[in-house]
C-alpha cells in the first residue's frame, strides 16, 4: 500500500501521549474508554500487555517512525502481532 492509498482509507487515528509513564493501568483505562481494538507499538511492558489482551486488543510491535510509516507497515501486513510484552529497556519507553 502506498502513502496516497493510506490517505484515500477512512481510518480513525488518535495519538495520546503518556504522561503517567509508570501508571500503566490509567493509559490502559484512557485507550479501553476510546473503544480500542488494535494498538501499534514499538514495545510494551507486562501489564499493560496483559491488561490489553484481556480487553481483547490485539498488538503489534515494530511500531517506529512517522504514522504514515508506521500505518504503511501495519497495512502491509509488516509489523508482528505480539503474544507476549516485549519491552526493551524499561526506562526508554
Amino acid at each position: 500500500m502506498r502513502d496516497n492509498d493510506i490517505e484515500k482509507l477512512n481510518l480513525e487515528l488518535s495519538v495520546v501521549e503518556n504522561f503517567a509513564e509508570h501508571a500503566c493501568a490509567s493509559l490502559v483505562d484512557l485507550l479501553m474508554n476510546s473503544n480500542i481494538d488494535i494498538l501499534l507499538v514499538e514495545g510494551i511492558g507486562g501489564r499493560p500487555f496483559e491488561l490489553f489482551k484481556q480487553n481483547g486488543v490485539r498488538i503489534y510491535t515494530g511500531a517506529f517512525g512517522t504514522v504514515r510509516k508506521i500505518l504503511r507497515y501495519f497495512l502491509n501486513r509488516m509489523l508482528q502481532e505480539l503474544q507476549t510484552a516485549s519491552c526493551g529497556d524499561h526506562h526508554l519507553h
